[in-house]
């Protein structure tokens, strides 16, 4: 899941409110906000309800990982508190560990570990005639112009992107924002930023080296449960805190890019299930977490249907575990390291850990 809603993470020359941020925002920059916690807390409760009466009371069956920045680790500890009440016991009152990695070498939840490969991949794709022919729309011109007359940036898709994560941020969480920003101008923004998402990961290249990791990851875990034997002690939930990015590539990746920007808390929730002697995979995509109740959508896990298409039951197939590993198939990094040039030679583990540390 995404972290809760923050502050935003820059600010624009023109911004009107710039001076003022330190009083609009008090627990800083990129931070999570009142409203995130909410949000959080949200999230929380949909788990309990839904999933109640599957995850146990002992956390100890529980796996949580976080992106190592603050946002991320709150949130994820906010959900938890949630899952797993403090006991009355004074002495048991303790929840489930946070894992985090680095930022630089964590390639399953940061958003922009350090890949060059990534990084070239993904600027390629902002240069292709899909890209050229929807920034020539004179419309979207127009906008890349009002944009910069109006907040001193560039007129570019980036540039509309940045200004537009401010805007955002004060708007839920209920502060002023410029009067420019009219509700025309803030959802023409939004769907710039919806477009540069999956202009991004429009590649299969792209999608191996921002997405294969973690879907390398959702593949060991489902197939550690299938294969676990009585006595094995597995994990039976997995919850993961990242980014609106991270889970653009996600998307993406299963074929099911969207037409809206990932939200602030949405998530992509993935189950498993045992339907006779077929192991099933399903997912759901969180994408209203605003307004409570929140609601979410059935994703189709287009690539995995392609595959079940291709068999004698096709109409009507669930998503097989082993097509679903089929359908990603091509994403999975061989060597996630090599291909993004870190040699061990370039980073020293303790020295990237601490330049990490409280960073967010």
């Amino acid at each position: 899941m995404r972290h809760g809603i923050r502050a935003p993470w820059t600010t624009y020359p023109l911004d009107p409110f710039a001076a003022n941020n330190s009083q609009r925002f008090p627990n800083g920059g990129s931070q999570l906000t009142d409203a995130g916690i909410e949000q959080a807390y949200n999230m929380g409760k949909y788990y309990k309800q839904r999933y109640g009466k599957f995850i146990t009371a002992n956390p100890k069956r529980a796996y949580l990982r976080a992106s190592a920045a603050q946002r991320c680790i709150d949130t994820l500890s906010i959900v938890t508190k949630q899952l797993w009440p403090q006991d009355s016991d004074e002495k048991k009152q303790w929840q489930p560990m946070i894992f985090s990695l680095p930022q630089k070498i964590d390639s399953i939840l940061y958003e922009e570990p350090d890949c060059q490969s990534a990084e070239d991949e993904e600027h390629n794709n902002l240069k292709t005639p899909a890209v050229q022919a929807y920034e020539a729309d004179p419309k979207i011109q127009e906008l890349y112009k009002f944009t910069k007359e109006k907040t001193g940036l560039k007129d570019d898709m980036y540039s509309v992107t940045k200004a537009f994560d401010c805007i955002r941020c004060e708007r839920l969480n209920g502060l002023q924002s410029p009067e420019w920003a009219t509700p025309e101008i803030y959802d023409r923004m939004g769907d710039v930023l919806s477009h540069r998402l999956n202009f991004f990961y429009s590649s299969t290249k792209a999608q191996r080296l921002r997405a294969g990791p973690i879907l390398e990851d959702f593949k060991k875990n489902m197939d550690n449960v299938i294969n676990a034997k009585d006595t094995d002690k597995t994990k039976n939930v997995f919850i993961y805190t990242s980014h609106d990015f991270k889970i653009a590539s996600v998307l993406s990746a299963l074929g099911d890019p969207q037409p809206k920007y990932p939200p602030f808390a949405g998530a992509v929730i993935f189950e498993l299930h045992k339907i006779g002697d077929k192991h099933v995979v399903r997912a759901l995509y969180m994408d209203q977490t605003e307004k409570w109740p929140y609601t979410g959508i059935k994703l189709p896990l287009t690539k995995c249907a392609a595959r079940a298409a291709t068999g004698a039951d096709a109409k009507g197939a669930e998503c097989t575990f082993d097509n679903f590993v089929a359908s990603v198939a091509d994403l999975t990094p061989v060597d996630w390291r090599t291909e993004c040039d870190l040699g061990c030679s370039k980073y020293d583990p303790f020295k990237s850990a601490e330049e990490n540390l409280g960073k967010t």
